[in-house]
This record gives structure tokens, sequence and C-alpha cells, in this order.
């Protein structure tokens, strides 16, 4: 198999996979022939295919990768404040293709192999069991309601513990405090069980204001705690650590 046939393939717009399917080239010599090419300008349409020796010869004169200079290391470091501004590889293209003209996957592979991603940071909140349930309400959309026969604004009541990541949801029509509180009741329902905290995430129904230091609780919305012998410690606002994500089994139920 010729050298010079992947490197016609990589002209053709076949990619690496097609091109080890078709040949039987290995990925890592398919990927090297790509930056080899991309570097002496053989992919463009306008330059010849080079010879078989010429590619061969190229191969073995080649200095390693971390040692070889990519034409858009001369705009490392703009190319580097783009980065840590957040501009997305379509746009730093964008910018970039009147200076040096190439491919976005050419720059895409550049950037990314120069500024690598850093991995997130994750960290394990402890939980106990029975001691949390996160409560938040979101729009759902609009769907068709048979008693008034007609569309209607739909939201989504969420009821989540904390440590077992089991939910109860329930599709309502209202926003009202009464409504509020009786998915409360079928949330209790269905757990089997009344949690030691409700933690609501800032909702008009139970917290009048947001407020760290001191949240104003709806007056009706603590007697309905104090009656099922639970707690209610509103989620800060803007706080990373008030409501959790994750995995979750639930069950949905429509009002």
């Amino acid at each position: 198999m010729e050298l010079r046939d992947v490197i016609n393939r990589l002209r053709m717009g076949q990619g690496i996979r097609r091109i080890h399917a078709e040949t039987g080239v290995h990925r890592t010599i398919i990927r090297s022939l790509r930056d080899t090419a991309e570097a002496k300008g053989w992919l463009t349409a306008e330059s010849a295919l080079p010879t078989e020796a010429e590619v061969q010869q190229t191969r073995r004169s080649e200095v390693p990768p971390e040692w070889s200079t990519h034409p858009l290391e001369a705009f490392r470091e703009q190319i580097e404040e783009w980065v840590r501004a957040g501009h997305s590889y379509v746009v730093m293209h964008q910018l970039i293709k009147d200076r040096y003209a190439c491919s976005e996957a050419t720059f895409r592979r550049f950037v990314q192999r120069r500024f690598p991603s850093r991995p997130r940071v994750s960290v394990m909140r402890p939980t106990v069991a029975g001691q949390d349930m996160e409560v938040d309400f979101g729009y759902l959309g609009l769907s068709y309601d048979p008693q008034s026969r007609r569309n209607r604004k739909t939201w989504l009541f969420s009821a989540r513990l904390r440590h077992s990541r089991l939910a109860w949801r329930e599709a309502v029509l209202q926003q009202t405090g009464d409504v509020f509180f009786l998915c409360h009741v079928h949330a209790f329902e269905y757990f089997g069980g009344i949690p030691v905290n409700a933690v609501p995430d800032n909702l008009k129904a139970a917290i009048l204001r947001a407020s760290w230091e001191e949240p104003m609780v709806n007056r009706s919305y603590r007697q309905l705690a104090e009656h099922y012998g639970s707690l209610i410690s509103a989620c800060p606002p803007a706080s990373a650590t008030g409501q959790g994500r994750g995995g979750e089994r639930h069950q949905v139920r429509e009002a």
C-alpha cells in the first residue's frame, strides 16, 4: 500500500476511520501522514500530489512532533487569549483564517494539542438517608386541559431525596400555595415517610424573600412542615451547594 494513496484519500475528504477500513493502514500512521501533508500543503487541491519517494523521504527526515513547528505557532499568543476568553473553535477559526488559511479541523486539532482543556473537578457531597428533600418548580410548556378544553401553561413539581435520588414529579396547572402544599403531601405518600429537611429552591410559593441570613418562609408552608414534623431549609441564593444534581429514580403524576 503506497502512502501517497492515503494522502490522496485525505485530499478527497475521506476520514481516518474510512481510510483505515478500506486500506488497512493503521490509524496512527494515517494521522501522522495527515499532519505531514498539512504542513507540506499536500492536501490543497492546487498542489501536486507528491510521489511515493517524496513521501518516504519526508517521513524519514521528520523530527519528533514535539520538536516540529506548526505554522499556527506564530499566532500562539493570540490563540491563547481567545481560548482564555472562552471563544469557540468556530469563532477562533473565523478570526485566524485571514492570517493563515487552514481548515477548521486543522485549527481545532492544533488548539486541542497546544491548549488541552483542564479536567472538571467534582467533589462528592456527603448525604444522609432521609435527611434532605430538594423541592423545585419548573416550567414544562403547554398541555391540553380536558376540563377547560384548551391548552394551558403547565409546570412540573419536583421533590427529590438527596441521598437516594428517588424523586416525585407532578405536572400541575398552577403554582399557587395550595397546589404546592398538596404536591408535598403526594410526595410524602410516595416516599412512605417524611424527610428531616425540605430544601426549596427559592420558590415564590415557599420563600417570600430570598436571603442567606434571614429567609422569610411562607407561614402556611411552615405550618405544613410543623404538622408533618419536618423542617424547611431554604436554598441560599446563587448557591452552588444548596441543590444537587445526579442520576435519579422518579415517578411522574399528572394533575
